[in-house]
Formats: structure tokens, sequence, C-alpha cells
């Protein structure tokens, strides 16, 4: 039936795809009893000589490591999320010092909610260890809340409807490890804030011109520029 036949003959020559010094292994068969291809396959099985295993790779799984990360929440604020947002996005990816700085001179009303969140997450890190110039900001996530309504009273007996918005923001902080923070600096991206800050370093211990040019690509925009180029 299907797959399976039946050979009457004594001796059966199977070829295999074996190296090239293993010829065909002759296998013998009792002609009064039928054989299918699977006892075939089990009597050429017996006779091949042991073999090693085959040995089998495994990719290797890359663990990724990280700096230590934390979190600060600030929800139920009286401001439109569109607007939290464009403040929240002039953050992202920047180093503490840097947004504190851009936070500093934005005029708006939200960037006063997300100063002062940035401030208590800054807080939250120095307690725990963390160094305040190697923190940057990872994620900052803006998010909708419930829009009260309220009744606009007009003139001449109108009414209408104000909308009062609501909204919460989410800011993660990360502090990078030594390794990632130095490699940062060495491919010329140091942030400006940290710049600003080991120019202060330099000048008031007084340093000389061969220490500056050869950490220019530390401390300037330009030698920034021609490290990443």
């Amino acid at each position: 039936m299907g797959l399976m036949r039946e050979f009457n003959a004594t001796t059966v020559n199977i070829e295999a795809a074996e190296p090239a010094n293993a010829g065909p292994v002759a296998i013998k068969i009792n002609a009064a009893q039928p054989v299918s291809e699977l006892d075939l396959l089990k009597q050429r099985l017996s006779k091949v000589s042991d073999s090693p295993a085959p040995v089998c790779f495994y990719p290797k799984s890359v663990k990724v490591t990280h700096g230590h990360r934390w979190a600060g929440t600030k929800k139920d604020l009286h401001y439109s999320k569109w607007k939290l947002n464009a403040v929240a996005a002039a953050i992202r990816g920047k180093s503490l010092i840097d947004a504190k700085a851009m936070l500093g001179s934005v005029d708006k009303k939200g960037a006063k909610f997300v100063r002062e969140l940035v401030d208590e997450i800054e807080k939250q890190g120095v307690k725990r260890g963390r160094n305040p110039e190697q923190m940057f900001v990872r994620t900052a996530t803006v998010g909708g809340s419930i829009m009260y309504k309220t009744a606009d009273i007009k003139g001449r007996g109108r009414t209408g409807m104000i909308r009062k918005p609501l909204s919460s923001i989410r800011i993660v902080m990360e502090e990078k490890t030594p390794k990632d923070f130095y490699k940062m600096m060495l491919k010329g991206d140091t942030p400006p804030g940290l710049s600003a800050l080991f120019r202060r370093m330099l000048y008031q211990n007084k340093a000389d011109f061969d220490h500056i040019r050869s950490i220019s690509h530390m401390l300037t925009s330009k030698g920034r520029y021609y490290r990443r180029v």
C-alpha cells in the first residue's frame, strides 16, 4: 500500500550519501519473508559504522547592558497634551544639564511642569548615589486625561461650552555606564552643557594649549564635528 513496498530478492545493494572511502553495504534479506522499506532502513543503519554525532552550534544570546533607570510621573496637569508634548520633545535624548538649560530658556507654561518633574527625578537619582553628569533623559511620554466641560455664560441669554483639558507626563531618566559615557565623548557626542563645564574647569586650572588641543573633541562644537567626520 502506498509507501510500503515488499522485496523478495536475497541481496539488495543500497547506495547512500557517505564519505568517499565508504562503499555500498550489502543487506541480506530472507526471500520467504516480505520486508518493508522501514525494515530495510533499520538494517542499513545498523550496518553503518558508528560515527560521531554532528556538533550543533547555537547562536549565543547577546545580553544588552544599560545603566540604571528610574522614572517620575506628573498627573492631572491643567494643560493641553499637544502643547506639553512640544515642550517634552525639546529634552528627549538630552543630558540632564542640557535639558535643564533648555527648559530655562523656554517661555511656556508647560516648561514649568516639566522642569519641576526633572528636578524631582534628579533628587531621586542623587539619593540613590547617581552622578548627575551622566544622567540622560531616555524617554518623555505625554498623555491626555479626562477633559472637563463647564458652561460658558455669554451675553443676551446665550451660553457655550468651555473644555478644560488635563494631561500627564512621565519621564524616564538613565545614568549611562562609564564605558558608554566615555565612548560617547570619544566619538564626538559630548553634550554641550558638559563641554561648557569642562571648559570652565580648564580655565580655572589654567591648562596649557597642548592639553586643550588634545581634548578639543570634548570642548567645542567644531571639535566634536571633526571627530564625528
